[in-house]
């Protein structure tokens, strides 16, 4: 017969009708076959084959009658508008279908990415915290002029304290810088000394020294790789006091809470236990003639005189100088 005529030019398509009951007014046929989830998903993993998809879609499709209701018993939908209505279904569960696949992809990247983990933190539990040679070591190292740039501060505040010119200042420097004796007064006048041990009492000077370049690292590194790393320090006798005090307080702020334990202070290191200690003192001396550990000098103008004795001049020389003390080998790291 005559084909209905569609719908004017601008009106959306109408709304389909619900299918019609079956014979005997039993319920209409479901929109998907049996074993699936409402909506006709079936009930699978998100990785089932499109095409089964596709199929359940199309057999809900199916039942999609071809008239809509109107005002007087229903207007006939053309075929474009249920062609039009079925690929809007279709490119719509293509669109999920693509989700789900990609979601069940990232699902499984993630749990085998998470099985990687727990393997590798097994297998780091396992080998304990190092392969190292060195490690289960410990190493006592001192703090001033080997950990923290002590000469740096005490040059800064005398400065300040005195008032000193440019030219006062750079005297200043390139005497502490290259002096020949250790103790900071023995390079001055002793009517300096006072003014000197004022300097070296004032509030701050042990809690904001600045460490020398590669210290803070290698002490890390060194913990990392299994040493039992203690820092031991001598508070100095203008005032022993605060300067233990101060000590613990930038112990806290450069390395953390976790460091306190490593912190030894006293004035005779001879008593302290360790396989090496690190100190820029040219003789570490006291009570213990018999010192658990090799003396290793921190190179320094006023210690280069010492001589058969091993040393480090650098941070960055930390590893391969504990090995040739201790007749190790380290294996060559990998780039």
């Amino acid at each position: 017969g005559p084909k209905a005529p569609g719908p004017p030019p601008g009106r959306p398509p109408p709304p389909l009708a619900a299918a019609p009951a079956g014979p005997g007014g039993a319920a209409p046929p479901p929109l998907a076959p049996p074993g699936a989830q409402p909506g006709g998903l079936p009930l699978k993993s998100p990785s089932f084959a499109s095409r089964e998809l596709s199929a359940s879609v199309a057999a809900a499709v199916g039942t999609l009658p071809l008239t809509a209701p109107g005002a007087a018993g229903g207007v006939p939908a053309t075929a474009d508008e249920v062609q039009r209505t079925v690929s809007s279904i279709c490119n719509q569960v293509a669109s999920l279908q693509r989700c789900l696949e990609t979601a069940e992809r990232d699902r499984d990247s993630y749990l085998m990415q998470l099985h990687d983990l727990r393997r590798e933190m097994q297998e780091i539990k396992q080998k304990g915290p190092s392969q190292s040679p060195l490690s289960g070591l410990t190493v006592l190292i001192d703090m001033d002029n080997t950990v923290v740039d002590w000469d740096a501060m005490f040059i800064k505040r005398y400065c300040q304290e005195t008032h000193a010119t440019i030219e006062e200042g750079d005297a200043l420097r390139d005497l502490v810088r290259k002096r020949p004796h250790f103790e900071i007064e023995q390079n001055f006048p002793p009517e300096l000394h006072d003014s000197i041990y004022h300097v070296i009492a004032q509030p701050g000077f042990y809690s904001t020294l600045e460490c020398l370049p590669g210290a803070v690292d290698a002490l890390k590194d060194m913990v990392a790789l299994g040493i039992d790393v203690k820092l031991v320090s001598a508070p100095h006798p203008a005032c022993p006091g605060s300067c233990a005090s101060e000590k613990y307080d930038f112990l806290l702020t450069t390395f953390g809470s976790d460091w306190i334990d490593r912190l030894i202070i006293t004035r005779d290191k001879t008593h302290v236990t360790g396989a090496i200690l690190i100190d820029d003192k040219p003789l570490v001396s006291g009570t213990n003639r018999n010192p658990s550990w090799t003396h290793v000098l921190f190179s320094q103008p006023y210690n280069a005189h010492v001589t058969g004795r091993a040393r480090m001049g650098a941070w960055a020389d930390w590893e391969s100088t504990l090995s040739s003390v201790m007749g190790m080998v380290v294996p060559e790291k990998k780039e």
